[in-house]
């Protein structure tokens, strides 16, 4: 099957999914099916309910932009607490070696 023909297909089932599911983000694309989609967005004819298919796409494609951003914030956040750490060991260091030094 032609990757352009696998992308409405996953777009299908997913948009019927989620439609189905009470509109439960749980059921929005991600990896590899909502990469498809997006790259052969252009290529494929939407069908019915085209309103909703590219509203289901926009916030696939919103979710997948927020996970991004919380693991970038969470990895800021540990680079953050791992300096902090390392600076209070070098002043913690230097203190020791003042008192020794005394």
């Amino acid at each position: 099957m032609a990757p352009v023909e696998q992308a409405r297909l996953a777009l299908e089932n997913g948009y019927r999914a989620w439609r189905n599911n009470d509109q439960i983000p749980r059921y929005l694309l991600a990896g590899k099916e909502l990469r498809q989609v997006v790259r052969h967005a252009r290529d494929f004819h939407w069908g019915r309910d085209e309103q909703e298919k590219r509203r289901f796409l926009r916030l696939s494609r919103r979710r997948r932009c927020r996970r991004y951003s919380s693991l970038a914030a969470t990895g800021l956040v540990l680079l953050l607490i791992a300096g902090m750490g390392w600076q209070w060991s070098r002043w913690n260091q230097h203190a020791t070696d003042l008192e020794r030094w005394r």
